[in-house]
């Protein structure tokens, strides 16, 4: 293994999370693995339930650095995606640059098609699943989709679904 990212470590008090990052520290070691402070987080939540808040007066260090603590109004990116306290935060869908880069491309209008349906589309899929989107986003994004297709292949805006390439059950 090159490289490890991307953890979480849990812990009920501070001490106990001092004890697993030491333990984490001694493990990577062992593996010659080293811990980044600089994208280490701290988050600190106390309370029960609905009365629960960030504690923004924690401090932990690894190897003499403090790691930074997240506060209400931090955001924080985990798996390549940004959080902040609602949870996940606004992704762009970043469609205009998608877009034009698909447009100026020396590809040829199939070519351009196959591109959004096995590249373009599934990732803003993505995006839609695990973002936060405003509505006026969203329909300008089907908009920016609608004008592309129509661009490269040819047909018209509202084209219907030919009938002989619905799904038919053999019951009927």
């Amino acid at each position: 293994m090159a490289y490890a990212d991307d953890l979480i470590l849990f812990a009920s008090s501070l001490d106990e999370m001092k004890k697993r990052i030491d333990r984490l520290l001694v493990g990577l070691g062992k593996l010659g693995l080293e811990l980044n402070a600089l994208k280490c987080r701290v988050l600190c939540i106390r309370g029960k339930m609905k009365f629960c808040y960030v504690d923004t007066a924690v401090s932990i260090t690894v190897d003499g650095a403090a790691l930074p603590v997240v506060t209400a109004e931090s955001e924080f990116n985990y798996l390549g995606v940004q959080f902040n306290w609602r949870g996940v935060a606004r992704i762009p869908l970043g469609l205009d640059h998608l877009l034009t880069m698909l447009d100026r491309a020396a590809l040829n209008p199939q070519q351009k098609l196959n591109f959004l349906k096995k590249f373009l589309l599934p990732r803003l899929h993505d995006h839609l699943v695990f973002g936060r989107h405003h509505s006026a986003e969203l329909v300008k994004g089907n908009k920016m989709i609608r004008r592309q297709f129509v661009g490269v292949s040819g047909c018209l805006p509202t084209v219907p679904i030919p009938l002989s390439t619905l799904r038919r059950d053999s019951a009927v």
